[in-house]
């Protein structure tokens, strides 16, 4: 693997060493696919570095296939250190990605709500109301844990909150 040692450079702060990588270019199909499976490695700051860097890609433009996006998915865990779960969480959240609507995903996402990390928790927000869009049976979960979150959360989440309701009819 090409990226591996790069990445376990990364010491959780300065990301020059995963900045080489972003720009290098070489954020085509074979980059990516070997960057998703970093993503799931059992190091904590590998799959955090690798998550950086997907992440950086999508923010330059990179798009997923369908394929990819499940992946992307797949790699979004309740267990996973939480800055991998934070850039997950806002790629997926991205307007130009069709979440491919699962039942892992619909728990995963219902687990995270009470996250911890208040910026995994509200990202988690944006992602869960985009699957709500399109599946309506998750509105009524959905729009409970905006209530939820709106009442006890910090002002980062109760941001988030206003965001969703605004840009949901069915949230409010």
């Amino acid at each position: 693997m090409r990226y591996l040692e790069t990445l376990r450079e990364f010491d959780g702060k300065h990301v020059e060493p995963l900045q080489e990588i972003v720009v290098s270019g070489e954020a085509d199909d074979g980059a990516l696919h070997e960057m998703l499976m970093l993503s799931d490695h059992d190091e904590p700051g590998v799959t955090t570095a690798a998550t950086w860097v997907v992440k950086q890609w999508a923010d330059r433009g990179r798009g997923f296939t369908r394929e990819q996006v499940r992946e992307l998915q797949r790699l979004l865990k309740v267990d996973a250190p939480w800055e991998a779960q934070l850039h997950l969480l806002q790629i997926l959240s991205r307007k130009d990605i069709l979440l491919a609507p699962t039942k892992k995903l619909e728990k995963t996402l219902l687990g995270l709500v009470d996250s911890s990390n208040k910026f995994v928790q509200a990202w988690n927000l944006s992602v869960l109301a985009k699957l709500a869009e399109q599946t309506p049976a998750l509105r009524e979960p959905c729009v409970a844990a905006l209530a939820a979150a709106e009442s006890g959360g910090t002002a980062a989440v109760r941001a988030r909150v206003r965001k969703v309701r605004k840009s949901h009819d069915w949230a409010n």
